[in-house]
């Protein structure tokens, strides 16, 4: 009998919100794959916790569909707050990196959704760094240039970091 192939998806969001990504993984889950998505706990887009999640202190895992969900403690409050809107991203981009650093090697592929800030796909490239895992992206935010259009101006003291960044990615 042969296992099936596991896919890993690394997203910001996933259900309970609504974004086209929870249709994938559910497609995928129905063609016979095993899908586990790294996520963080539900907040978008009012940055507050949805009723019926608990951000624990690290991360927790659960199940919705058979689809295994990891997800990290969210930063809250940013809908409001430049600094926790960038503490929100580094918190995905820091704890995401450590999971897939010890989880990565299970999986057959890894699938990067990108929402918003391309910090969030770091995870995805640990893996395919570090196991060598064939790893796809399917970016919805045009980086560096979302920086800037959101009111950081653009100087080499950023620009040269972001690309820098960008290029890794």
């Amino acid at each position: 009998m042969q296992k099936n192939k596991k896919i890993l998806i690394v997203s910001e969001c996933f259900y309970p919100e609504e974004f086209k990504i929870n249709d994938v993984a559910l497609s995928w889950k129905d063609m016979g794959y095993d899908i586990d998505v790294l996520t963080l706990v539900p907040t978008y887009p009012a940055g507050k916790v949805y009723p019926g999640y608990k951000n624990r202190f690290f991360f927790y895992k659960e199940t919705y569909q058979d689809i295994n969900i990891i997800r990290i403690r969210a930063v809250t409050g940013y809908k409001f707050s430049l600094i926790k809107k960038c503490l929100r991203y580094i918190n995905f981009m820091f704890v995401g990196s450590i999971i897939a650093i010890f989880t990565g090697k299970k999986y057959d592929y890894v699938f990067g959704w990108n929402g918003g800030a391309l910090t969030d796909m770091l995870p995805a490239v640990f893996i395919h760094k570090l196991y060598k895992k064939p790893t796809m992206f399917w970016v919805q935010d045009v980086w560096p240039d979302s920086v800037y259009a959101y009111g950081f101006k653009k100087t080499k003291i950023l620009s040269i970091p972001l690309d820098i960044f960008v290029k890794f990615i």
